[in-house]
């Protein structure tokens, strides 16, 4: 099976990865590894995980800029090279110019792949009318979400729909878009490439920032999440990475515990110096538990508070593995009881750590993977 693995990084983080270096001018091959050894997002653990299972398996990063250049030029595409330039100009004209380059080139290496899965991170990429070309040379088309769903035409376009969303599901089904669950899980690459930086993650000695949260902090998105954090800055003190800092009104507390964004192994290292690290999980998640960050800061080792979910029992055991709170009052609460004694937090931070690593990895959600797309494509 020939999968190829369609994802968008975060404009800022690319901008951040590429400032400062010369980068852009490197091969295509070079900067998609230098890319991806960032562990940004999923990173390559879908392909990565597909070819161990005896599958051919590629990446493409449709939006950034450098990297797809790369690409057009050493694939002789002129247009596209043109495209590119204008797409440098800071006008309307820019951003159109700068639309079709993505797409020119992204198309053409859907083409080249010639994939029997075109596996879509991001449902807002391609449109409607893109993806049932694909469709028609016999490719199946499938989307994962787990982020607000986008309009029912959007959806209908794909040939499968994968979500780690329980409530998507039979939504979107009741429409009569093919769709299965499939979880989150953890890169454990990432330990490694931790410990090759010098930070042990699987040590809960020399962790020195005692209260962390690594996230949106824009209000105009997550105005349940920012209240929240409001609250607990007011009363207790909390590290703070992340985006969305620009939006926050001028007298928000954030902004006297916001430290700056953080991308990656950076986001990484900082979960891994972390004692307690916050989650809040986003409206669409309607009461489930259900983000990357259950499993990247357990991974990391660092002892989670997270909100209450109704499927939590069946990822974590609260109290033992994770924490959970309701209230402010309880977060707070929690937050004094297991920063206070060492020898109750750092129990649940290495249990945690455990589940994480025995039963939460994308080694066996790619399985998982690998039996939906058998089955979709017979």
């Amino acid at each position: 099976m020939r999968v190829l693995i369609v994802d968008t990084y975060y404009p800022r983080f690319l901008d951040e990865h590429y400032s400062g270096n010369a980068l852009a001018e490197a091969s295509y091959d070079e900067q998609l590894t230098a890319l991806m050894d960032r562990s940004f997002g999923t990173s390559d653990v879908y392909s990565t995980e597909l070819r161990g299972l005896g599958h051919e398996a590629s990446d493409v990063v449709v939006n950034a800029a450098p990297l797809q250049a790369a690409w057009a030029r050493e694939n002789g595409m002129r247009s596209a090279g043109l495209l590119a330039q204008a797409a440098k100009m800071p006008t309307r004209a820019g951003l159109a110019a700068r639309r079709a380059f993505q797409h020119r080139v992204a198309l053409a290496q859907v083409q080249q792949h010639r994939p029997d899965v075109l596996y879509c991170q991001d449902l807002s990429f391609f449109s409607p009318r893109e993806l049932a070309a694909i469709r028609a040379r016999g490719t199946l088309v499938v989307g994962q979400i787990a982020s607000p769903a986008p309009t029912e035409e959007v959806l209908r376009a794909y040939g499968l729909i994968c979500t780690s969303f329980p409530h998507f599901v039979e939504r979107f089904r009741s429409i009569g878009v093919a769709t299965e669950y499939l979880p989150i899980g953890f890169d454990a690459r990432v330990v490694d490439r931790l410990a090759a930086r010098g930070v042990d993650c699987m040590n809960q000695e020399g962790r020195y920032i005692d209260l962390s949260f690594i996230g949106s902090v824009n209000p105009h998105v997550h105005p349940a999440r920012v209240a929240l954090l409001e609250e607990l800055c007011r009363q207790r003190p909390i590290e703070i990475h992340g985006n969305g800092f620009d939006a926050l009104p001028a007298d928000s507390p954030i902004r006297e515990h916001f430290v700056g964004e953080a991308w990656g192994l950076d986001m990484y290292e900082l979960l891994a110096r972390s004692r307690v690290t916050l989650n809040r999980h986003i409206d669409a998640a309607e009461g489930y538990s259900n983000n990357m960050r259950l499993y990247e800061a357990t991974g990391a080792g660092a002892m989670l508070l997270t909100d209450s979910g109704s499927n939590l029992s069946e990822i974590f055991r609260d109290g033992e593995e994770v924490v959970v709170y309701g209230t402010v009052d309880e977060l707070l609460a929690a937050t004094d009881s297991y920063l206070r004694d060492e020898d109750l937090r750092a129990p649940v931070a290495t249990r945690g750590q455990h589940r994480t690593l025995a039963d939460h990895r994308y080694f066996d959600v790619i399985q998982v993977l690998e039996a939906i797309l058998t089955e979709y494509q017979g």
